[in-house]
């Protein structure tokens, strides 16, 4: 007979969403990064999401230096007062759309 816990869990990002409640409670700003797509052997997958502060953070989009420039790019729009939404793609050198030689 199999066992099943009666106590639900909490969701993946559940410690993403604490943080953004958190910094909004305290008149923060926060920034909530998400991956919207990903292929190949990307590590950050669709559904991925991360909430930057300018002190701190919660989740994770991947690591590595993609993440690190995210965050780098998120704590300068939120000093700059930026608070409009802003959808960027990435691309790994190998996956780069082709353009014609000039």
């Amino acid at each position: 007979m199999e066992h099943f816990s009666t106590t639900p869990s909490l969701p993946r990002d559940f410690p993403v969403w604490q943080h953004v409640a958190a910094s909004l409670r305290q008149q923060q700003p926060v920034t909530l990064l998400c991956v919207l797509s990903s292929t190949g052997s990307s590590p950050g997958r669709q559904g991925f999401k991360m909430s930057v502060s300018t002190e701190d953070m919660a989740g994770s989009i991947g690591g590595g230096i993609m993440e690190h420039k995210f965050v780098g790019l998120a704590r300068a729009r939120m000093l700059e007062g930026h608070d409009q939404a802003l959808i960027r793609p990435r691309f790994t050198a190998r996956k780069l759309p082709r353009t014609a030689p000039a």
